[in-house]
């Protein structure tokens, strides 16, 4: 299903087609039983990597990265990024998962209305976002001048700023040290610094997970959104869980009920 797609399909594109695949090829997807559910996360983490282009790897880091023909040096950061990225509180991609698993939605179908809300500007597409705004400066492109023309999506400044932290998202912290290591990982974080310290001056916002991503992308040599391909790899894990947990709750509990104001 993948191959089908028209040489502009995105990252996204590609990872919504795969999933779609995977769930039409399971005539058992339906069981809601913890079994069923581990195996079908087993089969998205290892066989997406594949289907996106990936060599068959019991290290998953090396079957994604090779999706993209890296090199075995880049291997370290990707693992770091899929582990750091397992799980991060209710986020909305999550939600829409425990929601679709409250109505008692199979495994694929529960992750696919996470890979919804997932493929937005403000979620985990945001990665990408923060790439193309790296590749600007990295080509030579004034940070400033940079900012000021991602701003105009309207979407705000990407890579930076978290509602649940007040300086530096913690991932990021956990990530840019390896980064260096990467084949163009002296030049990238050279960019970053740049970025860090515009954005800094003039916003106070701190980096959040996506810069840390886009650098990793930028220092590996890969596409800008291969950041939202590996989010979404690495998120699946949380995902799976999230509706494994949601299974043994009461069906319908995530229904709410509207209320009328008069407005």
């Amino acid at each position: 299903m993948v191959a089908a797609l028209p040489p502009h399909a995105g990252a996204m594109d590609r990872l919504r087609a795969a999933l779609t695949g995977f769930a039409a090829d399971d005539p058992l997807r339906h069981d809601t039983s913890a079994a069923t559910l581990h195996r079908i996360g087993w089969t998205l983490l290892t066989g997406l990597p594949i289907a996106l282009g990936g060599d068959p790897h019991a290290d998953i880091a090396r079957s994604l990265a090779s999706a993209w023909r890296a090199p075995a040096s880049v291997d370290a950061a990707v693992n770091a990024a899929l582990v750091l990225l397992i799980d991060h509180d209710l986020a909305v991609s999550t939600f829409a998962a425990r929601v679709a698993a409250s109505a008692r939605a199979d495994g694929y179908a529960a992750v696919s209305a996470a890979l919804g809300a997932a493929d937005s500007p403000l979620h985990i597409s945001a990665a990408t976002r923060t790439a193309r705004l790296l590749t600007r400066v990295r080509r030579g492109l004034e940070p400033e001048r940079a900012l000021a023309e991602v701003l105009q999506d309207g979407n705000g400044i990407p890579g930076f700023g978290h509602p649940l932290y007040a300086g530096v998202d913690d991932r990021a912290d956990a990530l840019f040290p390896l980064l260096p290591a990467l084949p163009d990982g002296e030049a990238t974080m050279d960019a970053v610094r740049r970025l860090k310290e515009t954005v800094a001056a003039r916003t106070g916002l701190q980096p959040n997970v996506d810069l840390a991503l886009a650098a990793l992308v930028s220092g590996a040599r890969l596409p800008d959104d291969a950041a939202s391909t590996i989010f979404v790899v690495g998120r699946i894990a949380g995902w799976i869980a999230h509706i494994d947990a949601e299974y043994g709750e009461q069906a319908m509990r995530l229904r709410p009920r509207g209320e009328y104001v008069g407005r």
